[in-house]
């Protein structure tokens, strides 16, 4: 219900509550009036983790929140007919509520936050936890849940400014991400169809400590009765081990998250509106730094990021933004042509983005690939070289049988890699079904500068060119009539990871003697030659 006029005592009462809350802690920084409004099981922030506010001493917490000089003067939005706060009241029994109520901030920015209020015998209401909201308000439990999952929200808000409570978490992580420009390719999409892959993929999720904290003292079964047992396993030695998280999430006995639902539904998603853990925050999303900004793709493990299914990044701005917060961002210190010769970042960007408009387009990848390391080749000894028309003519079918066992040899090095496939990949998916989808992908991670970053324009080419031919070999090698779904999960989940094994391995071959990358690295043949194939 929405307080009003006619229910004066339970007005006057939440009114106070709030206000002092809001306006005491906020606009007039004084703390302690702050601290006085909530009840001694509220969360309270204190540096890098978040307690109950019983659990520290009253000093410790002011000493903690002095720092805390840069939030908002947040103050309640009066309702147009008689200038009072508008508030919602949704009673659950009558000591214990949720006050909804209109935030207003530097003048022109407003949002909804939700406030859990209680009191003991008659007393003072005290707000017990608080968050802005987003969307439309959602039933109390669930709510609750959704402003305790702010305390996830710590590591990646910390160096955004310092936060007393759950309300300063919220606002830091919705309002105050930095403004860096966001750069997505046009084809990219995103938006989640519940194909449970992240879900039941045998990665390992870090719990960092404030994220272990908000699922053990967050009582599941009664935000959804169907979910029991334990949601976490510690990590032996990880201390030792150079983690900086102490437990994962735990899986049942068929490998899948214990909070996936039967449906293939995240729990916690449903209930708070939003993935809570780090690795599903970021998950599917790649960030790259570069001067103009973070360009943004996805993982094609993915597929509905695979197969462009859901929403442009930009339609999404904020959300994207918040997992950036937490994810590493691929980067570099110098921009190069080849692995020895640094170009400024206004030609390495203007050769990038040429070589993505000779990767796009309708015809068969290999042709594709062929025609950008050719314009490449003709880059390194004309700084504006026109694209040759007999390039898209030439016979790809011209190598003699030595050299072709010899790339064939080095792409069987990979083989072990690709183990796990051996035993999911029969179906019917052929390759040049899939050339579409492989255009993105490689225009994804050019985009990406995966490759470039660490070995240059030209080295990371040929990696493109590498990573086709063993896609090439693992296929032909597997597959009987065709592949299956499985097949292109395992294989994007490989070789897309920045610095997973496979690119380690990757970059080992091009320093290793006598591997068919040593040395050729800076030289457009290497991949031109790989794209040839010899005459049957």
């Amino acid at each position: 219900m929405t307080l009003d006029r006619t229910t004066p005592h339970l007005l006057n009462t939440i009114e106070q509550a709030l206000l002092t809350h809001v306006d005491s802690g906020y606009r007039w920084r004084d703390h302690e009036a702050h601290l006085d409004t909530l009840a001694p099981g509220a969360y309270v922030v204190l540096g890098d983790r978040a307690i109950r506010k019983n659990e520290a001493t009253r000093d410790e917490t002011l000493a903690a929140w002095a720092t805390a000089t840069d939030l908002p003067g947040f103050a309640l939005r009066s309702s147009s007919s008689d200038r009072s706060p508008a508030v919602e009241w949704h009673p659950d029994g009558p000591d214990r509520g949720m006050a909804i109520a209109e935030l207003t901030w530097d003048e022109d920015r407003s949002q909804r936050a939700a406030f859990g209020l209680e009191r003991s015998a008659g007393q003072t209401w005290l707000v017990t936890w608080s968050a802005l909201v987003e969307g439309d308000p959602i039933p109390i439990d669930r709510q609750r849940v959704a402003a305790l999952a702010e305390i996830s929200s710590l590591d990646a808000v910390r160096s955004l400014g310092a936060a007393r409570t759950l309300l300063d978490l919220s606002y830091l992580r919705l309002h105050a991400l930095p403004r860096t420009p966001l750069l997505f390719l046009p084809e990219t999409r995103f938006s989640c169809h519940g194909s449970g892959v992240c879900c039941t993929h045998p990665m390992t999720i870090g719990i960092e400590a404030n994220t272990a904290r908000f699922i053990s003292d967050t009582d599941w079964n009664v935000a959804n009765p169907a979910l029991e047992g334990s949601f976490l396993e510690p990590i032996p030695d990880a201390s030792r081990s150079g983690l900086t998280f102490a437990h994962m999430l735990a899986r049942d006995d068929a490998g899948r998250c214990r909070f996936l639902t039967p449906d293939v539904r995240c729990s916690v998603h449903n209930l708070t509106g939003r993935p809570i853990f780090k690795p599903c925050q970021i998950f599917p999303y790649i960030f790259s730094w570069c001067p103009d900004g973070i360009c943004v793709t996805v993982h094609h493990t993915c597929p509905s990021a695979r197969l462009g299914r859901g929403v442009a990044p930009a339609e999404r701005e904020a959300d994207v933004r918040s997992r950036m917060a937490l994810a590493s961002q691929l980067r570099t210190d110098r921009f190069r042509l080849l692995s020895n010769l640094e170009i400024g970042w206004e030609a390495f960007r203007a050769i990038e983005d040429r070589l993505l408009d000779l990767l796009d387009g309708d015809l068969p990848l290999r042709r594709k690939l062929w025609v950008a390391l050719s314009w490449l080749e003709a880059r390194l000894e004309d700084p504006d070289p026109d694209v040759d028309a007999e390039w898209y003519q030439q016979d790809l079918a011209v190598l003699t049988a030595d050299p072709e066992a010899a790339f064939e040899e080095f792409a069987s090095f990979f083989d072990p890699f690709f183990t796990r496939l051996d035993y999911r990949c029969s179906g019917t998916i052929r390759l040049e079904d899939y050339e579409p989808i492989l255009t993105r992908w490689f225009r994804s991670l050019l985009f990406s500068k995966a490759t470039t970053y660490a070995q240059g324009l030209v080295g990371g080419m040929n990696d493109l060119v590498v990573i086709h031919r063993i896609l090439e070999r693992q296929f032909k090698r597997l597959a009987g009539p065709g592949v299956s779904e499985h097949f292109w999960r395992e294989f994007f989940g490989l070789v897309s990871t920045h610095n997973g094994n496979f690119r380690k391995f990757l970059d080992a071959c091009h320093a290793q003697p006598g591997t068919v990358l040593h040395g050729m690295g800076d030289n457009p043949r290497l991949g031109l030659n790989l794209l040839l194939r010899p005459e049957a």
